[in-house]
């Protein structure tokens, strides 16, 4: 009997030795419970947010990243009516003051995180012989632009008058840009597609689109940094968000070294 007994309990210690060691399994994988990180990105980032997401998933187990590419002014829009976010990564100041007053997000919470420029687009044939930025005043030429109510637009509505500005370019010459111009699209990559698809003979666009997926397809012709601008990417935690510890993660992987790497990579520069 005495050994008997002495078996129940130690059958006793060892079933409740099982029953804590099971808890503590459940409770790890509380922890581990499925999250999803959104975040909202201007379409010029696709081939880097994509990139930054994997990177992010991978050392995160049990974190999905969705990513949501539009034109960034689209993206405010879809936020102000009440679409659910994370994180908005987009490009241009007058869309941060815009985001900030429609109480998407704090001024103080933003961060740049890249910087980009300008430039041509022609088609890898280049039928139209384009070679500098003053070609795009030749007449007859096929021009594609994006609207001006997204970044990339207000940047070549600049750059144009940068270029009115010296006389070298002949009197006018923004105008007769201008009557040149087909399309006016409502994102860069679209102005990119006209290119590709030969509906126009150049287009303007970022320099980082000539390190996407359609980079052997096309090329690029640069524009003299006295007439280009220097478009600003910001980071920023959307207000309504209640994952900041992930937020903060991601950001922190945005300015690591292996963030710093993706974005240089796809053509943006950092300084």
């Amino acid at each position: 009997m005495r050994f008997f007994a002495m078996g129940l309990a130690a059958v006793a210690i060892l079933c409740a030795a099982c029953g804590t060691k099971d808890k503590k399994a459940d409770g790890d994988n509380s922890l581990r419970e499925p999250r999803v990180l959104v975040l909202f990105a201007s379409t010029s980032l696709s081939e880097s947010a994509h990139e930054l997401a994997e990177n992010f998933e991978s050392m995160h187990p049990g974190v999905t990243v969705t990513v949501a590419l539009d034109a960034t002014n689209t993206l405010i829009k879809r936020l102000a009516a009440g679409e659910s976010a994370d994180l908005f990564a987009f490009v241009g100041k007058q869309e941060l003051d815009a985001a900030v007053k429609s109480g998407l997000i704090t001024a103080d919470r933003e961060r740049v995180f890249a910087r980009n420029k300008i430039m041509l687009v022609v088609s890898k044939d280049n039928t139209a012989n384009i070679r500098t930025i003053k070609d795009l005043g030749r007449p007859g030429l096929k021009v594609a632009v994006a609207g001006q109510d997204v970044p990339i637009g207000k940047f070549s509505m600049e750059c144009l008058s940068y270029l009115d500005n010296d006389l070298s370019f002949g009197i006018g010459f923004r105008s007769r840009v201008l009557k040149n111009v087909v399309s006016q699209e409502g994102d860069v990559r679209t102005v990119l597609n006209k290119v590709m698809k030969k509906e126009a003979d150049v287009g303007i666009v970022y320099i980082s689109d000539l390190r996407g997926r359609d980079a052997d397809s096309i090329i690029g012709i640069e524009i003299p940094d006295e007439y280009n601008v220097r478009a600003e990417y910001y980071i920023a935690p959307l207000l309504k968000s209640s994952q900041s510890d992930l937020n903060d993660a991601f950001i922190d992987l945005i300015f690591s070294n292996t963030g710093r790497t993706i974005l240089m990579k796809r053509g943006f520069f950092l300084d």
